[in-house]
């Protein structure tokens, strides 16, 4: 449903090209992060770490955050391998 609201309130909006640029690098990644992003929680879950030790109004936007640099970073990586960046993007 929140992918649907967004999808309407952004789809008849126009964005500088630079910004289009930047959506579209982060967008052909989507998938990448989608399949990694599992293993970083299960790593936190292995080294102990738990939303649940902070307040969760800070820890899942931060956690959020974190998991999907980190994978977001692998992502990249193999999106630049020529034979296996093309079932990534």
């Amino acid at each position: 449903a929140v992918f649907c609201m967004v999808k309407q309130i952004f789809s008849k909006k126009r964005f500088a090209e630079k910004t289009q640029v930047i959506i579209n690098k982060w967008t052909k990644l989507s998938l990448g992060v989608y399949l990694i992003h599992p293993m970083y929680i299960v790593i936190m879950s292995k080294l102990n770490i738990s939303l649940l030790q902070w307040p969760v109004i800070l820890s899942i936007p931060i956690a959020t955050i974190i998991i999907y640099i980190l994978s977001a970073i692998p992502s990249y990586i193999l999106s630049r391998i020529p034979k296996i960046g093309k079932f990534i993007v």
